[in-house]
């Protein structure tokens, strides 16, 4: 998975997915290579607003940090279903709007660690994440 952050017709964002050719890496690639697939675009600000950077979370949802620079419009830490389907976990109250970056769980899978660029600190985030509704 990969991010454009103003990708799309309305530049809110784009969530890309390669799809590995069954030669990955073998000489039949050429012959059968793998995609990119446009997994989830941004139909609005609330959808999907410049997601910058994401990870796979331990139970297969995207997590994604979002990287918008607009006093009136707040950024957002996402969850993204394997269907496309987006949700929030979180958002950023501080005055300047920061950025959510480096979005990482614990060994354990346990805790979500993210930082917000301004004024500079680290959450640690625990679930109960099999609870998370979308």
């Amino acid at each position: 998975y990969m991010t454009a952050t103003s990708g799309g017709p309305l530049r809110r964002g784009q969530i890309l997915r390669y799809v590995p050719s069954r030669d990955e890496g073998r000489r039949g690639e050429t012959r059968r290579p793998g995609r990119l697939q446009l997994f989830l675009e941004s139909a609005d600000q609330r959808t999907l607003n410049m997601g910058d950077n994401l990870i796979v979370a331990p139970w297969g949802h995207l997590i994604v940090c979002e990287d918008n620079y607009s006093s009136d419009i707040r950024n957002h830490l996402k969850g993204v279903t394997p269907d496309g389907k987006a949700y929030t976990i979180g958002r950023n109250v501080f005055a300047g709007n920061s950025e959510f970056a480096g979005a990482v769980f614990s060994p354990d899978g346990q805790v979500l660690f993210v930082n917000i660029m301004y004024p500079g600190i680290t959450l640690a985030i625990r679930g109960p994440w099999t609870s998370v509704r979308t």
